[in-house]
């Protein structure tokens, strides 16, 4: 570990170094010539470390992961739609927010999209439905779906 100063008493450098009044002058001193530990860590020049420039750039590389859906209305006294939450995860905005909760907050557009996600997901469902049903009983199903895979009992 390289230090920049050093003690003007015993010349060494060193991580901590206190400013005192001796003999009529200012003076760098270190803490083993001052009789003091070094308890409180070693002192940074204001340059983030390693691991905390690490934290800060994935905060900002993930930021939107920590937008609330919804936030504090103070006029209102009510949780309104966040737009920031609205305008970045459009595509599971039906999972957040009903239509009039959009309309409500000036977003038709918003409410619109919910709707045809919902009428979308509402036809994908009845799709996976079609596929699973079938006529008759339940054997005569499933050699359905056995001849439909090609597997011969």
């Amino acid at each position: 570990m390289k230090y920049e100063i050093t003690c003007s008493i015993c010349g060494k450098p060193a991580a901590r170094i206190k400013s005192f009044l001796v003999d009529g002058e200012m003076q760098d001193v270190c803490a083993k010539c001052l009789g003091i530990s070094e308890s409180g860590g070693v002192k940074t020049s204001g340059i983030l470390t390693r691991g905390a420039f690490r934290i800060r750039s994935e905060a900002v590389k993930h930021e939107g992961d920590t937008l609330p859906a919804h936030v504090y209305d103070k006029m209102s006294r009510k949780m309104v739609p966040n737009p920031d939450f609205a305008n970045r995860f459009t595509n599971n905005a039906e999972q957040f927010y009903t239509e009039s909760e959009a309309k409500k907050q000036g977003m038709p557009k918003l409410a619109e999209h919910i709707t045809t996600l919902k009428k979308n997901k509402i036809e994908h469902k009845k799709k996976e439905r079609a596929k699973a049903l079938f006529e008759g009983n339940q054997t005569a199903g499933v050699k359905k779906q056995l001849d439909k895979l090609g597997i011969k009992k």
